[in-house]
């Protein structure tokens, strides 16, 4: 099911999570695919619906063994397959039509296309699936609406209502007995958080382009509001996130709007997320909320430090900081940002100039200049210091300043005549 929330693609995944390796590839390796489907095994839906989920953004431009083609995949018992849709790239759907009866089987083989730094992709698995058109169809049980819950009264804190615990992804407020177990997962790594504040995570590396899982498990007794992943905190305490991530729910638990909050595109449009009822752990009845988003930053964060926070239908929130957190490093994806500033040498006006790379307070213009933004944009390759010459802006600044004369005694003026033709000293 895909649903739009401001300009953003939500793909809502009900029978899988797909799984993406644990080790994030470093620039230069090859990009893996892993290759399934939303049906189980056997099944007679017809068609099939395929997914190939790439670990890094794909080229979307070139010809044949630079893009991801419909026909770059191999099949077995299949009689024919849809177009190929990559607007969600680096995640790519179809379906395929059995033949017949029996094993189909979906696979693309290496070199077949190219990510943004030109590396061809690996061997995907062969994902095989039984496709069985005798199966009855399902039909979904008929369930009724839920009103929300009626809150129960309990004595104490001067009358007002007070409840067992708040949302937790580790602990009991109250008793301090561990109640989840793995509140925490990015790709294969799980972590069970023992702290309800802060927990010592070790850091982790993610590569701008690369597709990467967080996946938050919440024990909220009264039922689940809003999940959100915070993203490039300054420090633990601090709620000042360049990312945030915000799922809401209603209360029968059904993902209704997606807030993302970003003051720059750090990450891809299209966002990956499931949601489901799972044990808290593995030997209580308990039912926690597990949310996971699959995302892909287009961009490195300045912080590391983040942060998951839940919000239940009380209103009482609850965030818990992992310490170290996740380094995303890597070239932007996006185009470096651009500027325009009032020169400081007479009559020259504005000058159009480019940050050096994200989060630099270093700007370039079209001559070579280099102006520092912390110093209110001050040129720091200079145009006179004694004993050297730069030339930049020589006969604009000397002339306009009026400073040919005492420039000549620092420098030989037959030099800079040879170098600068049409300039004259005013003797």
């Amino acid at each position: 099911m895909v649903v739009t929330f401001r300009n953003y693609t939500l793909v809502i995944i009900l029978a899988i999570i797909v799984t993406v390796s644990a080790q994030q590839e470093a620039f230069g390796a090859k990009p893996t695919v892993i290759i399934s489907s939303s049906e189980s095994s056997p099944t007679n839906a017809n068609p099939i619906s395929i997914t190939a989920t790439f670990s890094e953004i794909m080229r979307t431009t070139g010809g044949s063994g630079d893009i991801v083609e419909i026909g770059d995949f191999e099949f077995k018992n299949v009689s024919s397959s849809s177009a190929l849709d990559s607007s969600l790239n680096p995640i790519y759907t179809f379906t395929v039509t059995p033949t017949a009866d029996g094993e189909v089987e979906v696979k693309i083989k290496k070199n077949k296309a190219k990510n943004l730094a030109g590396d061809k992709n690996k061997d995907s698995n062969k994902f095989k699936i039984d496709y069985d058109s005798t199966i009855p169809p399902v039909i979904p049980p008929v369930i009724p609406p839920v009103t929300p819950p009626v809150e129960e009264e309990v004595s104490g804190g001067g009358g007002s209502n007070e409840h067992k615990t708040k949302p937790t992804f580790a602990k009991d407020h109250n008793t301090h007995a561990q109640i989840v177990e793995n509140g925490f997962k990015f790709n294969n790594f799980s972590k069970t958080l023992t702290d309800n504040f802060h927990t010592n995570y070790p850091i982790q590396k993610v590569n701008v382009g690369s597709l990467s899982t967080f996946t938050a498990k919440v024990y909220a007794q009264k039922e689940l509001k809003v999940q959100e992943f915070l993203f490039g905190i300054s420090e633990v305490g601090k709620q000042d996130a360049e990312l945030g991530i915000e799922i809401w729910f209603d209360y029968q638990q059904n993902i209704y709007d997606v807030n993302v909050v970003q003051p720059t595109k750090i990450i891809a449009d299209n966002i990956f997320i499931s949601h489901s009822k799972e044990l808290c752990s593995s030997n209580a009845n308990t039912e926690c909320d597990q949310t996971t988003i699959n995302i892909v930053f287009l961009e490195p964060l300045k912080h590391n430090v983040m942060a998951i926070k839940a919000i239940d239908h009380k209103g009482r929130s609850q965030i818990t900081y992992l310490n170290e957190g996740f380094d995303v490093f890597g070239n932007s994806i996006n185009p470096m940002l651009t500027k325009q500033i009032h020169s400081k040498i007479k009559y020259e006006g504005l000058i159009t100039v480019t940050q050096t790379e994200k989060y630099s307070n270093l700007w370039t213009a079209e001559d070579g200049r280099v102006f520092d933004e912390s110093k209110h944009f001050s040129l720091i390759n200079p145009t006179i210091k004694k004993g050297t010459y730069e030339r930049i802006g020589v006969a604009e600044r000397l002339q306009a300043e009026g400073q040919a004369l005492m420039a000549k005694s620092y420098f030989d003026s037959s030099k800079i005549q040879s170098d600068n033709e049409g300039f004259a000293w005013n003797d």
